[in-house]
């Protein structure tokens, strides 16, 4: 992620020490576009301080896996050092955190996508739980090749059953949202889905299903942007034109180029 620092304030005081030395904090920057990511704590003792230094009053003490909400991101100048914070609120308060806390992974972030990811269930059953963690509990449970929207995703790898990935928030078809290990479902905005294929493909099957994504049948219920009829798809005997190919489980799925020239 590319942080776009702004400068909020300038900040000066002056600090009384037994050396009678001045001390100066004369820069204060906030990244306004990274506020409101979702964010848990990896570790218990997760200690949010009152102000923007490691001598302020610690005003929470969290334990492990609790959810809290990212509102900037803070670059502190300090005797010409610069020390980076973290502005986050919880249900009961607002503090900050060291922002080495995402360094050793004692705060776990969800980066907020950009654009519409869709992914596809590779496992048999699939566990979408609360918070991202093993021991969360469970929501639901999907069935191979279902099709979710990735809402989030995670900014630390983790191993489970011998994939190591990130974990994702998603939707379901029925609106629940939450977290799945992404090790276990097929992105569809990468660009390994769909393997370059380059070639043709004649459709031989009297009736041929049609899918917008891999187990989503297209025919049944045609997209609202799509203005073709169902007898306008291609029939057994046509020769398609195949730019891609993506095997999931025991099945192989093409991309093929249609036209409807009327």
């Amino acid at each position: 992620m590319k942080f776009k620092f702004i400068i909020f304030a300038i900040f000066s005081f002056l600090l009384t020490t037994d050396c009678k030395e001045k001390s100066t904090e004369n820069e204060f920057s906030v990244d306004s576009e990274s506020a409101f990511l979702i964010g848990f704590t990896g570790i218990d003792n997760f200690l949010i301080f009152k102000d923007y230094k490691y001598e302020s009053e610690i005003i929470l003490n969290l334990p492990r896996d609790s959810e809290i909400i990212i509102t900037g991101f803070y670059k502190i100048k300090k005797n010409q050092n610069i020390y980076e914070w973290i502005k986050i609120s919880t249900k009961e308060i607002i503090g900050f955190v060291p922002a080495s806390y995402i360094q050793n992974q004692r705060l776990i972030l969800f980066n907020q996508l950009t654009e519409l990811r869709n992914g596809v269930i590779l496992a048999s059953s699939l566990r979408v739980r609360e918070k991202p963690f093993l021991n969360s509990k469970v929501i639901t449970n999907l069935p191979k090749n279902s099709l979710v929207q990735i809402l989030n995703e995670g900014t630390t790898l983790q191993t489970i059953e011998g994939r190591t990935d990130k974990w994702v928030q998603i939707k379901t078809d029925d609106g629940k949202i939450g977290f799945s290990f992404k090790g276990f479902i097929q992105d569809m905005k990468e660009n390994n889905f769909y393997e370059l294929y380059d070639g043709y493909i004649e459709l031989n099957h009297p009736e041929m299903k049609y899918w917008l994504y891999p187990e989503k049948v297209l025919i049944k219920e045609p997209v609202p942007t799509c203005k073709m009829s169902l007898k306008s798809y291609p029939k057994k005997g046509s020769i398609l034109k195949v730019s891609g190919k993506q095997s999931i489980g025991s099945k192989t799925y093409y991309k093929m180029e249609h036209h409807n020239f009327g």
